[in-house]
């Protein structure tokens, strides 16, 4: 089933496609996360409003466009010894402070 993996021209075609697709997150995290600051120096104010969606959440915690198969598949998973690799609060409680730097960051810390 994962015979491509041993397949050496798939699995160096595979590295080469994700890394050019994570070098243009990057650089498209970069330049978003930059813009504010570029309108600032020519004082253009956005005026932007926080426009969070939350999707339902069912009772048991799962949201609820989950399958019964996610919610068996995810049940079946021991999560109490994960640990997050990076904290991301606005509030500066984390190690980073948005979402966009974690990404780069990741990026730069990978091995892909």
């Amino acid at each position: 089933m994962l015979g491509w993996c041993y397949n050496n021209n798939m699995k160096e075609s595979m590295q080469k496609g994700i890394f050019g697709a994570s070098e243009l997150t990057g650089n498209a995290l970069i330049i978003a996360t930059k813009l504010l600051d570029i309108l600032s120096k020519f004082d253009i104010q956005l005026n932007i409003t926080n426009s969070y969606r939350f999707l339902f959440v069912e009772k048991n915690g799962y949201p609820s466009w989950f399958s019964a198969k996610d919610h068996h598949l995810l049940a079946r998973i021991d999560n109490s010894n994960l640990k997050p690799n990076v904290v991301v609060a606005e509030n500066g409680s984390g190690q980073l402070k948005t979402v966009g730097v974690a990404l780069v960051d990741a990026l730069k810390n990978s091995n892909i």
